[in-house]
C-alpha cells in the first residue's frame, strides 16, 4: 500500500521542449509526498503480530523499509489482516489526505481469487508517541480495490487542530488473504 501524506496541492507545469517540436507543453498536477524515505521520513514502528515469510517473501525482500522506499512493485507483507504503521515525518505538517496504492487486479497471477490489499483502515496524527499528547483521529476509510488500485482519501481535519509529526495508519481488515501487503 502506498501511504502518501499530502500537505497541499501544488500545481506545476512541466515544459517539454524538443528541437523539432517546441510547441509541446504538458501540465502535471503534483502533490507533495512527505512519506518517502528520500524526504527523511522515519518508520517508527510496525505493530503487527508477525512478518509474513514464504517463498514469495523472503527476509531479503520483505523489509520494513519497503513501506517508505520509492520502488514500484515492492511491498511489506505482514501476517494476518490487521496491524499498525507509524511514520515520523521530518517536520510538523497539517494533513489533508492519504493515498493508498496496491498492485492492480489486472496484474494478479491467473487464478488468484483472494487479494492482499488492506480493506478498512483508520488514520490518526500526534506529536507525542509517549502518550502524554493528544491523538488526533483523522478518519476511518474503506479501500475498494475493485474500483481502483490508487485512491486518495480526504482526512477529517479541522483548522483548529494542531500540526502533527507522527502519522499512524491502523489496518483493520483486508480482502481475505492470510497476509496483508502494504506498498509505499
Amino acid at each position: 500500500m502506498l501511504f502518501v501524506v499530502h500537505i497541499e496541492r501544488i500545481h506545476c507545469r512541466l515544459f517539454v521542449k524538443k528541437k523539432l517540436r517546441e510547441d509541446i507543453v504538458m501540465a502535471i498536477e503534483h502533490q507533495k509526498n512527505l512519506s518517502v524515505y528520500i524526504m527523511g521520513v522515519l518508520l517508527v514502528t510496525i505493530a503487527i503480530l508477525q512478518v509474513y515469510l514464504s517463498e514469495n517473501f523472503s527476509t531479503q525482500q520483505n523489509r520494513k523499509i519497503n513501506l517508505i522506499e520509492k520502488n514500484c512493485g515492492t511491498c511489506y507483507a505482514m501476517e494476518g489482516s490487521s496491524g499498525m504503521v507509524v511514520l515520523k515525518l521530518t517536520k510538523n505538517v497539517f494533513l489533508n489526505g492519504i493515498t493508498i496504492e496496491h498492485i492492480p487486479m489486472s496484474s494478479l497471477p491467473a487464478g488468484q481469487d483472494e487479494y492482499s490489499a488492506m480493506k478498512e483502515f483508520s488514520v490518526w496524527g500526534t506529536n507525542d508517541l509517549g502518550g502524554e499528547g493528544i491523538n488526533i483521529y483523522l478518519g476511518t476509510f474503506t479501500f475498494d480495490y475493485t474500483k481502483t488500485f490508487l485512491k486518495t482519501f480526504a482526512l477529517n481535519w479541522d483548522s483548529k487542530m494542531p500540526s502533527v509529526r507522527y502519522v499512524g495508519v491502523e489496518i483493520l481488515s483486508n480482502y481475505g488473504k492470510y497476509y496483508t501487503c502494504i506498498y509505499r
